[in-house]
């Protein structure tokens, strides 16, 4: 998983991130009654293309 993904995932609600100390661990966990994210075709021909540039 990259760090766009989880950030992605953050800001949607899916996910809950949290350090407890500096420079420590980030546990990420998964919120219960999120939806589940489904991209969508056009998010992955996005993808596509930015790997072929």
């Amino acid at each position: 998983m990259t760090l766009l993904a989880v950030l992605e995932l953050y800001k949607l609600g899916s996910i809950r991130m949290q350090q407890n100390d500096l420079f420590g661990e980030i546990d990420i966990v998964r919120v219960e009654g999120a939806a589940p994210y489904v991209p969508s075709d056009e998010d992955l021909t996005s993808v596509g293309e930015e790997q072929q540039e």
